[in-house]
């Protein structure tokens, strides 16, 4: 799922830069490149899902085991969000002249809403499957 939302993004990204290059904008990529999107960019709450263990899990071991995978599925998520969405704002802002800062900002911060949600949502869906597992064991 995350997979196709960041292809719709990314295609999205691809019409308004192909659009702008189109428009013959002069001063494209002058300002150089934005800096790196850290991964702490993308955050969770990871109280969540140790509660919802409770009850499911009897053993104290497996439950240490399960958060963990959980957490590390989190880390490398945002790190995978936070290196797309810094290329596709460097993109962004090689479509932009000099003279349009107000209006990039304005896309930068709804692209970077959207890959937080996005973030968000694919968190929420590796939750359910761990746990769908757990029920299912």
């Amino acid at each position: 799922m995350a997979a196709a939302v960041h292809a719709r993004l990314a295609s999205s990204a691809q019409a308004f830069l192909t659009l702008a290059i189109s428009r013959g904008h002069e001063q494209l990529g002058r300002r150089g490149n934005p800096s790196t999107v850290p991964a702490s960019t993308f955050v969770h709450d990871g109280s969540a899902f140790p509660a919802a263990l409770v009850g499911r899990v009897s053993s104290a071991r497996t439950v240490h085991y399960l958060v963990d995978i959980y957490e590390n599925g989190c880390r490398r998520l945002a790190g995978e969000f936070a290196t797309n969405l810094g290329e596709c704002l460097r993109q962004l802002s090689e479509a932009f002249g000099l003279d349009e800062g107000t209006q990039e900002r304005q896309w930068r911060d709804t692209l970077t809403t959207a890959y937080k949600r996005d973030y968000a949502r694919a968190v929420r869906d590796m939750s359910d499957r761990i746990l769908d597992e757990v029920r299912s064991a």
